[in-house]
């Protein structure tokens, strides 16, 4: 956490799609057009998450957005963890989370408002679900609804 905290609006200048993204949660706060995102093909996830946060919190919304994405991040890494170890044991699953929460990538992504936090998050609750459904014993379609619902989610991130 550490790593993705650090001096979070200090460091780097506000980057042209944050200020779009920002934008957005404005007019999401202020005239109530949820989809607005739509209008530049964009799903709408992180604008609805960005407008909930500004609409709820008020303050700095360059800080509430990129604590969004650092919350992304965060969840993201025990989520890694949780697949490693279904698949290989807990030694597996503390060196993945480890290696993700320490890759530069990860952190710099994780630090600035893009979609890519929520996108990595999706994409590890895609896996986990569906490990979790589909990798016992037992099988159903109940089962089959929580990776779809997911699926969903995620397809509403990018």
């Amino acid at each position: 956490m550490g790593f993705r905290t650090a001096r979070l609006t200090e460091l780097l200048p506000i980057l042209g799609d944050e200020s779009i993204y920002l934008r957005w949660a404005e007019i999401i706060d202020h005239q109530g057009q949820w989809f607005i995102s739509l209008a530049d093909g964009k799903p709408p996830l992180q604008a609805w998450v960005l407008g909930a946060l500004r609409t709820t919190l008020g303050g700095d919304p360059l800080l509430q957005a990129h604590l969004a994405s650092v919350g992304g991040g965060l969840l993201s890494t025990p989520g890694i963890f949780a697949v490693g170890k279904r698949l290989a044991g807990d030694l597996t699953g503390l060196a993945a989370a480890a290696l993700y929460a320490i890759f530069p990538l990860a952190i710099f992504y994780d630090r600035i408002t893009f979609t890519e936090s929520f996108v990595n998050l999706g994409g590890v609750a895609i896996v986990l679900t569906s490990l979790l459904a589909f990798g016992g014993a037992q099988r159903s379609w109940v089962a089959g609804i929580i990776p779809g619902v997911t699926l969903g989610l995620g397809l509403l991130t990018e």
